[in-house]
């Protein structure tokens, strides 16, 4: 095996290696809502943060109106 060889395997490997502590913190938010049972079908950690800006469900205006369509079936 060449040093150039070596070189690149041992670069490849950090490559690699860096990805997977990238992708580590993702992973844990993730084990967490679902284990407090914050999972839906199409939640990812991106998905949650949104959630967390943007407020928990529809608007009050919304509410009442499926309410009022609740009500009225």
């Amino acid at each position: 095996m060449t040093i150039g060889k070596l070189a690149r395997n041992v670069t490849v490997g950090f490559v690699i290696g860096l990805l997977a502590l990238g992708l580590l913190p993702f992973l844990l938010i993730y084990n967490f809502a679902e284990l407090v049972n914050g999972v839906e079908l199409d939640a990812t950690p991106l998905f949650l943060l949104m959630r967390k800006w943007l407020g928990d469900g529809p608007s009050e205006a919304a509410k009442a109106d499926a309410a009022a369509s609740d009500d009225a079936s």
